[in-house]
């Protein structure tokens, strides 16, 4: 008796693959490990600049498109 395989959806590796990129770019945005400040002793207390603000927003819309494909992935099979 053969076993069925089940072929993985395309569409959920995509969307798991964006909400990985999601959250990798949001825990880098918190944790700031490029960043010293004089006076703080950890990076996350610094000011964020503009362009890690379009970044980590950014890093936020693709977590949640990741989120919404891996819905209609698992929906559709």
């Amino acid at each position: 008796m053969a076993a069925s395989r089940r072929r993985a959806n395309p569409l959920g590796l995509i969307g798991m693959g964006l909400m990985a990129l999601g959250v990798v770019g949001l825990v880098l945005g918190l944790l700031q490990p490029w960043r010293t400040c004089g006076d703080d002793i950890i990076a996350a207390a610094c000011p964020a600049t503009g362009t890690e603000l379009g970044v980590m927003i950014g890093a936020m819309i693709v977590g949640l498109a990741g989120f919404v494909v891996m819905f209609f992935a698992l929906r559709r099979s």
